[in-house]
């Protein structure tokens, strides 16, 4: 079992006497705590490798491409246009 999930369980076993009655149960927890994980484990460094990363696991590679440029324009639209409402 690896290191994260022990962390985790014995959190709970540790805290069980203490948490509140809304706390997440545990195997949600894990499993929240295990994408995080591969998220931060697998995460590409700068945007290029990002969109690398996304084009090596899609069947479509020019459509994640496309879509992130098209994104980036509408932020830096939307950037200008808060700026231009704070000038006026």
């Amino acid at each position: 079992m690896d290191n994260w999930k022990k962390d985790v369980i014995l959190w709970y076993e540790i805290n069980k006497a203490n948490l509140p009655s809304n706390i997440v149960d545990k195997e949600k927890m894990i499993d929240m705590v295990y994408k995080q994980f591969i998220a931060y484990r697998t995460k590409p460094l700068t945007i290029e490798e990002r969109l690398s990363k996304l084009e090596e696991q899609s069947h479509e590679p020019q459509n994640y491409r496309e879509e992130c440029e098209r994104m980036n324009k509408e932020l830096k639209n939307l950037k200008l246009n808060k700026k231009l409402k704070r000038l006026k």
